[in-house]
């Protein structure tokens, strides 16, 4: 977790910068200071972005995103509020288009099947397994079912 004025983990003013295949988790902003990336603020030159994740911004004021300032997008980039990794690769679940956590019957498609096995554990994990609980919080409630719903369709 990084925590600054302005950009939480990188700032740059007039440098070029290159970043490849890095992950910023948990920055925020310096209280009060809603202007400015929660990770990375530049200025004076662009920032070259490629194969990158951000998730999980800190504070109550996430507004300022997680970049301030000009980036040219080479691809291959994460942004999610959320750093919830399942099957324990290093990858957010939402940057890891291998993960279907939502498919419990395994037939590829987050559809009504997935979605009558969530409602059906509906509550509290009775036991240490529990399949359905999305968010991992111990409780099948609407945190998942909000999940599940972004998942809805086929497996990638």
């Amino acid at each position: 977790m990084n925590d600054s004025g302005t950009g939480g983990a990188l700032h740059s003013r007039n440098v070029a910068l290159e970043v490849d295949d890095a992950t910023f988790v948990a920055n925020q902003l310096g209280v009060g200071n809603t202007s400015s990336g929660q990770a990375i603020y530049i200025s004076g030159h662009p920032l070259l972005l490629s194969s990158s994740i951000f998730c999980s911004p800190l504070g109550d004021d996430t507004s300022a995103g997680h970049i301030t300032g000009f980036v040219q997008d080479d691809g291959g980039n994460c942004f999610s509020d959320e750093c919830t990794d399942l099957d324990d690769d290093g990858i957010p679940d939402r940057c890891d288009p291998s993960v279907c956590f939502a498919d419990f019957n395994g037939d590829g498609v987050v559809d009504g099947v997935d979605l009558a096995l969530l409602l059906g554990g509906w509550g509290v994990c009775s036991d240490a397994e529990c399949p359905y609980d999305i968010d991992g919080s111990g409780l099948i409630d609407g945190a998942d079912l909000t999940l599940f719903l972004g998942s809805w369709g086929a497996c990638l």
